[in-house]
């Protein structure tokens, strides 16, 4: 099974951003999306951005993410 992760970028670079998510910290890249700023929440998977967030969108999939592991557990 294949899950976007959310992440928040702590800074961007041309085309990547350093951003921080459930398994840590790690460089996204962005090309997909343009230019991505500090603190936006970004849904991640395999290494790239695939698409913006709201805080409370990123939020809900967290609370998910986590049923799912309760649940695998």
């Amino acid at each position: 099974m294949c899950l976007g992760i959310p992440m928040q970028v702590l800074h961007a670079l041309d085309g990547r951003a350093e951003c921080a998510g459930r398994h840590g910290r790690g460089w996204i890249d962005t090309a997909l999306l343009g230019e991505v700023r500090a603190g936006e929440w970004l849904l991640t998977w395999l290494g790239a951005a695939r698409g913006r967030l709201e805080a409370a969108e990123a939020a809900r999939i967290e609370l998910a993410l986590d049923a799912l592991a309760a649940a695998q557990a």
